[in-house]
């Protein structure tokens, strides 16, 4: 893979590509992996369609989730639910320092460095099921 452009976006800018530029909907999986990764909204929506064959409107499953990861270069270490709450909890008390992925039964959302970049972050409750750390995979 070729050099990377690493960019810090917010989730309103992104999701802003996202619906104006490319007329997508239901990219939370897109949105977080530019977000873990610094990547642009069109770097990591072709990521994820070439990577584990997403279609344009079209959420992924947890097993895509982690093979498009792990085509970056990251892995999904799982970490205790220490919240066992709802998304708006995360954004309130985010983990700080690092990556996160929270999943919930339908949604996925990632922080970065204490700030969870998503539209749940003004108070869903959408109760998380799952979180992720997201790790560098080391290269030997």
């Amino acid at each position: 893979m070729g050099k990377i452009k690493h960019f810090k976006h917010s989730y309103d800018e992104l999701a802003k590509v996202g619906r104006k530029y490319y007329h997508d909907t239901n990219f939370c999986t897109v949105i977080g992996l530019a977000v873990a990764c610094d990547l642009s909204f069109g770097k990591a929506r072709a990521i994820a369609e070439r990577e584990v064959g997403r279609k344009k409107r079209k959420g992924l499953n947890e097993l895509q989730i982690h093979a498009m990861y792990k085509s970056m270069g990251k892995k999904l270490e799982r970490v205790s639910n220490i919240y066992g709450a709802t998304l708006g909890t995360v954004a309130k008390r985010p983990p700080s320092g690092g990556r996160f992925l929270f999943m919930t039964r339908s949604h996925c959302a990632v922080s970065r460095d204490g700030i969870l970049e998503d539209w749940s972050a003004q108070g869903s409750r959408h109760r998380v099921t799952v979180c992720y750390k997201i790790i560098d995979i080391e290269i030997n």
